[in-house]
């Protein structure tokens, strides 16, 4: 499936880490692109791909800190 990503935000982790320097136990690291969260549309899809058409909008999670 291939994406096209419309907005892309920080969320609470993310300001979590930037003001205590970490997230989780785990120190934050840089240099390090904060905000993970997203909103889309798919724009192509695979043969396998059996819930979402092109078309369809999404939201997902990144998560870089592990």
């Amino acid at each position: 499936m291939r994406l096209v990503a419309y907005d892309l935000r920080i969320c609470g982790s993310d300001m979590h880490g930037y003001l205590s320097g970490g997230v989780g136990g785990r120190p934050v690291v840089e240099p390090l692109v904060m905000g993970h969260e997203s909103a889309g549309e798919v724009i192509a899809v695979g043969e396998y791909v059996k819930t979402h058409k092109i078309g369809d909008r999404v939201a997902g999670a990144f998560f870089h800190y592990f």
